[in-house]
């Protein structure tokens, strides 16, 4: 498990922790550029989703938005 306030961040993830906090706002464009990042790998993972290629690639776009939406659980 990672320490709060590791200063081991790269560029990149520093960047996307940026968008991810935009998303968060609903900045469309952040939410749109995390989509542009991850297309490649969504692009790879609806094949093996067993729907029609249109409605994998909805389903699995949703639920990832909804994972980076999704506020942290408190303990």
């Amino acid at each position: 498990m990672q320490k709060q306030g590791n200063s081991n961040h790269t560029s990149e993830d520093l960047y996307l922790l940026t968008l991810v906090e935009k998303a968060k706002t609903g900045d469309k464009e952040s939410m749109n550029e995390i989509l542009q990042l991850f297309e490649e790998d969504i692009l790879k993972l609806i094949k093996f989703i067993p729907m029609p290629r249109e409605d994998a690639n909805q389903a699995l776009i949703t639920e990832f938005l909804s994972l980076i939406l999704e506020e942290p659980k408190k303990n």
